[in-house]
């Protein structure tokens, strides 16, 4: 029992000093290290210099898991997060003029970023190719497809123009037509008030070196071929479709061959009639 309180009366002065706060007036501080490298260092967790503050574990000497930084001359703040291999993963930066969060790979390429300027606006910016954004499902959907964009159950309003630099289907993915390649495919009826077509027209009937068929030739014609010379065959159109600028600049040509036979007949219908 003497041992017991002779020991106790020497510790208490070294438990009595660990039980007071300490202000040192100048130098670092450190709680588990003996060498702290800032003006408080928690080992391994914290580290705190002015306006630095970084916790988790160091990665190297000027860096650990989270750093947050805020500046002293001018309004700015920065966060980041590194990986346990000193990559860097996560970043928000603001200041007076910009802000920013960003996203990166384990190899520090960006993925994801989303920034405001005063001098250049809003963006978000997904820099991989095989970035997608996908609203009304997660992100398991349509893994598998090509698509960037997908809106699920909903709809999508856009109060400006939309430009394609590529094709648009409407009920279908599929823009070639034999040979030919279509900027705009729907599966399905079109509706519309007016539908402009810009292609070549068939005036070349009126120019002098036109050949006008006689009308014993467009007989036999439709008499061989069952439709007339220069107009797809209705197989043909159920089979491929017609093409609105070519058959309206057709349809044209034989309403101008149609004028030109009218006005040959009725010269012949006035001669006939003066001769009687």
């Amino acid at each position: 029992m003497k041992k017991s309180i002779l020991l106790l009366f020497f510790l208490s002065p070294i438990v009595t000093s660990f039980a007071q706060n300490t202000f040192p007036e100048e130098g670092n501080v450190g709680i588990g290290t003996l060498s702290p490298n800032a003006l408080l260092s928690i080992n391994p967790f914290i580290n705190y210099e002015g306006s630095l503050l970084q916790m988790g574990s160091q990665i190297s000497s000027n860096k650990r898991l989270f750093n947050f930084d805020e500046g002293a001359t001018s309004p700015y703040v920065s966060q980041s997060i590194y990986s346990t291999n000193g990559s860097l993963r996560f970043s928000f930066q603001a200041s007076d003029i910009n802000t920013s969060l960003s996203l990166f790979r384990k190899n520090e390429t960006k993925i994801f970023e989303v920034s405001r300027s005063d001098g250049g606006g809003s963006y978000l910016s997904m820099p991989k190719i095989d970035s997608k954004i996908i609203i009304g499902e997660d992100a398991s959907y349509l893994e598998n497809e090509g698509h960037k964009l997908i809106v699920r159950h909903g709809s999508a309003l856009v109060e400006g123009n939309i430009i394609v630099n590529s094709n648009i289907g409407i009920g279908t993915n599929s823009f070639a037509d034999e040979d030919i390649n279509y900027r705009l495919s729907v599966n399905g009826k079109i509706r519309a008030t007016a539908v402009k077509v810009y292609t070549n027209w068939a005036d070349y009937v009126f120019e002098k070196d036109y050949k006008l068929p006689s009308l014993f030739e467009v007989e036999k014609y439709i008499h061989d071929n069952g439709h007339l010379k220069d107009i797809p065959s209705g197989k043909e159109v159920e089979e491929k479709g017609i093409e609105l600028g070519e058959m309206n600049k057709l349809l044209l040509q034989k309403i101008e061959e149609l004028t030109l036979y009218v006005i040959e007949l009725n010269k012949e219908i006035t001669v006939l009639k003066k001769n009687n």
